[in-house]
Formats: C-alpha cells, sequence, structure tokens
C-alpha cells in the first residue's frame, strides 16, 4: 500500500494533489487565528507543512511550502480587501517566501542530520530499512533546529522592509493565558517556538506509529510533550506571581465614536465628527459630576478621581492646531469643557513639527496630545514612530517620486523620535502607541525602558468596517502586557475600547463583547502596578532569537559535516 501511494505522489496528478491539498491546509490554518479563534488547531494546522519538510528534498520543501505559507496568509490578510481587492494577493507573495525559506532551510538540516553520511552512501533502500533519526539525539537536535529556524524567520520578518510582526504563530494563543506568561522573557517568539515545535514533533512521529504503538519511545516527540508541559507549568507560576502584583487604581474615560473613515471627509464629516466626540465626553462628565451643577461661570470644584478622557487616532479628521475654521471649533469646544470640568484629555490628531532639517518647512506627524490646560493649550504630545507604509507615507518616496505617484495613498508623514511617556495623572506614566505600532514590541519596550507603567493604545480601524481586522489588531498587541508585566489601555474607534492587565486577562470591556461594535463611552478603572520593575524582556528584548540561532548552528555544524563527507565519498567513487 505504501509503495502505491509513493508512486502516485510521483505521478503528475499525484503532484498536483498535493498542492492542492497544501493549499486547502494552508488556508484552514488561518482558522486557527483572531477572527475564528479556533486555537487548538494551531497546534496541529503547521504539520502538513512540516511533513513537506520531512519528506522533499530542500528545493521541493521551498515550493510546498511557498503553497501553504500563500494561501495561508491570503486567508489571513483578506481584510486588506477593504482597502484593494489586490492587496491580499501582494501581501501573500511577500510573506509566503519566509515560510518557504524556513522549510528549504528545515529540509537540508533533516537530509543530512536523519541519516549518516555512510547509511546515505549505502543507497536509498538502505536508508528506507532504518528508522529515521534512530539516534535520539540528531532527532532532538533537528526538533530544536527547525523550532529555532522558525522564530528566526518570524523576527526577520518583523522588522525588514518596515516589519509586519502581524500574525505570527503566537498571535493565535492570545486567550491562552497561562502559556503566554512566558512572554516575560522570551517575547511573542517563545510561544511562537513552541506551537511550532509540537507540529514539527507530530510530523516526525506519524512515520513512528507502528514502533510507538510496540511501546517504543519517539524521543523527539516525549522531548516536545515535556518542554510543552514545563512551559504550562512555569506559566501558571508566573501568573501567580504576577496576580500578587500591589496595584493602584487609575480611571479614564473611553470615547469610542464609531465613525466610518473619513481621511479626506466631505462637507460635514469633520464637523459631525466633532460633535459625536464632544457629545460623548459631555456624557462622561455629566455622569461624573451629576450631584453638582457646573457651568463656565461656576466650574467644578469637586476634584473627581477621573484622571483623562482619551479619544481614539485622528478621531476628529483635521489638525487640532490647524488653521481652518473646524480646527477652531474643535479647539473653542475642547476648552470649553475642559474650563467647565478641569478634566484633562488625551486626544489623537495629526500635528506639526519644524523640521530641523529645513527651517522653512514642517513635518506633518500623527500624535496624541495631552491637553490639560483651561486654555486648551497642548501639555505634551507623542507621535507615532512606527508609521504604516504606503498608507502613512510611501518607502523610498523621497528617492523614486514616481513610486509616490504610483502607491501612495495622499498622505506623508513624518515619524516620532521619542519614547516619552506621558504623566496622564500623579503617577501614572502612559506609554502610547497609536494603532499600527500597538502589534511591534520595540515601540512598548521603548516606552517601558522610559518609566512607563501603563500602556495607552488609540486606534482607528474604520479602513476595516466589516473584516475581522480590529480582532486580529488588538490580538496582536495584548502580548504587550505579558511582555512587560503592565495594563494595557485602549481606546478604539469602533471596538476594542477596553483595558487589558498585566496578566494579558481582559478585565474591562466598553461594550458586552470582546468585540462587539458600536457607539460608546465608558470610563475604566484600571489596576496600575504600583512600583513597576522592568521584566526580562524589557531589559534585554529579543534575546532568546540568538538562542534559537544557536539551536541552527549547533544542528547546522553536524548537518555541514555530514555533507562534506557523503559529497568526499561520491567523489572517491567515481
Amino acid at each position: 500500500m505504501m509503495d502505491k501511494i509513493k508512486m502516485f505522489r510521483l505521478t503528475g496528478l499525484g503532484i498536483a494533489a498535493e498542492y492542492v491539498l497544501l493549499a486547502i491546509c494552508g488556508a484552514l490554518f488561518t482558522l486557527a487565528f483572531p477572527g475564528i479563534d479556533w486555537n487548538m488547531l494551531a497546534w496541529i494546522g503547521a504539520i502538513p507543512v512540516c511533513l513537506t519538510v520531512l519528506t522533499s528534498n530542500p528545493g521541493a520543501a521551498f515550493l510546498k511550502a511557498f503553497t501553504w505559507s500563500w494561501f495561508w496568509n491570503f486567508t489571513a490578510f483578506f481584510w486588506l480587501r477593504e482597502i484593494a481587492a489586490p492587496l491580499p494577493v501582494g501581501m501573500a507573495f511577500t510573506l509566503a517566501p519566509f515560510t518557504a525559506i524556513w522549510a528549504c532551510v528545515a529540509a537540508w538540516l533533516r537530509k543530512y542530520l536523519e541519516f549518516s553520511a555512510d547509511d546515505r552512501l549505502k543507497g536509498a533502500t538502505h536508508c528506507e530499512e532504518l528508522k529515521p533519526f534512530s539516534k535520539p539525539m540528531s532527532g532532538i537536535l533537528f526538533l530544536f533546529a527547525s523550532a529555532g529556524f522558525w522564530c528566526v524567520t518570524e523576527w526577520v520578518r518583523s522588522w525588514i522592509f518596515t516589519g509586519l510582526p502581524w500574525n505570527l504563530l503566537a498571535a493565535a494563543q492570545w486567550r491562552n493565558i497561562p502559556l503566554i506568561q512566558i512572554c516575560e522573557y522570551t517575547g511573542i517568539y517563545g510561544v511562537s517556538f513552541c506551537i511550532i515545535l509540537m507540529n514539527m514533533a507530530l510530523a516526525m512521529t506519524i512515520p513512528q506509529l507502528p514502533n510507538i504503538v510496540r511501546g517504543k519511545r519517539f524521543w523527539p516527540m516525549v522531548t516536545a510533550m515535556i518542554v510543552l508541559a514545563f512551559v504550562l507549568f512555569a506559566g501558571f507560576r508566573l501568573l501567580k506571581r504576577a496576580e500578587k502584583i500591589e496595584t493602584i487604581p487609575f480611571r479614564a474615560g473611553v470615547v469610542q465614536c464609531d465613525l466610518t473613515q473619513r481621511r479626506n471627509p466631505v462637507p460635514g464629516q469633520g464637523e459631525e465628527a466633532l460633535n459625536v466626540c464632544i457629545d460623548l465626553s459631555k456624557q462622561i462628565l455629566e455622569k461624573e459630576f451629576e450631584s453638582i451643577p457646573v457651568s463656565l461661570d461656576s466650574p467644578a470644584k469637586k476634584q473627581s478621581p477621573l484622571s483623562v478622557i482619551i479619544w481614539p487616532e485622528t478621531a476628529v479628521p483635521v489638525p487640532y492646531r490647524g488653521g481652518s475654521m473646524l480646527s477652531e471649533e474643535y479647539r473653542y469646544q475642547l476648552g470649553e469643557l475642559l474650563s467647565r470640568y478641569n478634566i484633562p484629555f488625551l486626544v489623537g490628531s495629526l500635528d506639526f513639527e519644524l523640521n530641523m532639517s529645513s527651517p522653512d518647512a514642517y513635518d506633518l506627524l500623527n500624535s496624541a496630545l495631552f491637553i490639560k490646560s483651561p486654555g486648551g493649550e497642548i501639555v505634551d504630545k507623542f507621535s507615532k514612530i512606527h508609521l504604516v507604509p504606503f498608507g502613512e507615507y510611501v518607502p523610498f518616496g523621497k528617492e523614486f517620486p514616481a513610486l509616490v505617484k504610483l502607491v501612495g495613498m495622499g498622505r506623508d508623514l513624518a515619524p516620532g523620535k521619542r519614547y516619552n511617556p506621558i504623566e496622564v495623572a500623579p503617577g501614572i506614566r502612559a506609554g502610547i502607541s497609536i494603532c499600527f505600532e500597538s502589534a511591534f514590541p520595540y515601540v512598548s519596550r521603548g516606552h517601558a525602558l522610559n518609566g512607563a507603567n501603563l500602556f495607552m493604545i488609540i486606534s482607528n480601524d474604520a479602513w476595516y468596517p466589516t473584516s475581522n481586522e480590529p480582532e486580529q489588531h488588538f490580538a496582536n498587541a495584548l502580548f504587550r502586557s505579558v511582555e512587560h508585566r503592565i495594563p494595557i489601555l485602549r481606546s478604539g474607534n469602533s471596538s476594542h475600547s477596553l483595558w487589558v492587565s498585566h496578566t494579558g486577562l481582559i478585565r474591562q470591556t466598553a461594550l458586552p463583547g470582546i468585540h462587539d461594535r458600536g457607539r460608546t463611552a465608558k470610563v475604566f478603572t484600571v489596576e496600575v502596578p504600583k512600583d513597576h520593575k522592568l521584566t526580562f524582556y524589557a531589559r534585554f528584548g529579543n534575546i532568546v532569537i540568538a538562542l534559537f540561532g544557536l539551536f541552527v548552528l549547533l544542528a547546522a555544524v553536524p548537518a555541514f559535516i555530514n555533507w562534506n563527507l557523503y559529497r568526499t565519498a561520491q567523489g572517491k567513487r567515481t
């Protein structure tokens, strides 16, 4: 029977069937990720691509893994169709090579670790009679190296070509609170390592099932189970320890305005956005001061425990400091609320800064403005550091102006240059991430190193009114809380206004369901660590990637020696 299967795989129909099956499996793998959240599928969903590594030469493994990964990324990023229909296709072609390179390298390592050079020289028939990875250490070494190299490729795609650490394997486990506690030490890549380790171990175990049934141990599978058990045990211990951290309450009002995408508003849209945000803010303030009548002539004298009101990213589609009539109305209405209630605001807005290299020019930035004084003046601000390529600027646009005309979306923002937490209340230092950059660990780490003890995310996912992009966006950002043991307070335009504890647990949402969409305003009481200390991850960053790279190196050395012995022996024979 096995011989017939092998013969069929070599036929044209068999090859086509294998690629079709890989495409289907890749598309189904998306179901494990935020939006669908069949997170248990992540532990077995990569077995097909792992099997290509175990059964194909490096070149074939590259092509097969590319196929699997292309359909995975096409379906996982299908929400990009809401901007432009071809974008999911382009994203799939951008990300699939990372998985393909992983498979190619892993297949080469497998080829020269699975059997010794002497066994390989005796021919394929001889090798088929042997048990793959008959030496336990070679199988364990390959297992760790293949899982480690997967994480290295994830890390590379997190920064190369502006970076995209979105929907890494770990994202599928955002609800698995005990497991993700290791992020305090390993960052998000430690979770990805566990997932791909188990998938590869299961793939390696499939040919060994007859031996396992007869009572023989297959050490790579045993090792993977021990690693996962240790990680879960450590996760429960870390979770228990984190829950004992002393906290102080911080009350903040969050506005979820639920406005359509209006980067270039038509007449009336800007005014509507301002009115909605002001009205929702009034709902919070009037309830806060409902027992005390307040007016401009008789401002609030009660010391409210409410510390700040937060608006989403660029909720009002004109710069707060702009010169238009709507910008003037923006400042007037916000100033009126500040004068009447004496509660600060943190609002997302475009802002300007003098370009130091060209004194006659100004940079346009996507900023979070902290407005505290009754006159409406900006006390402090944070400007978005990691911009959205093509959406907020065009990479290499200055060098190639034609590229801007071809793919630009009408905006050329400058990145912020400082990781400056804003003191939004006494002892509360908020490290702010604006929308897309909340998926990048280095931004939050920069804030943590500069003293942040609360993360604030202001976001505007209005570009995606019907897809699961907001769910993916939130889930990818949740890991920042565990990496630094810092809670997250999030203000979203249409959904996911909530706060997450320093254990990664969602504590309170603006609407009943986590993913519910709608217009609302809510006051959250966030528990902020009293004496926050830097975590291992905050101090050392992605040092675990060096460990994963070491796994690859330890496997590559004997594989290279084996390859060289085999090549030399073949040369002598000829």
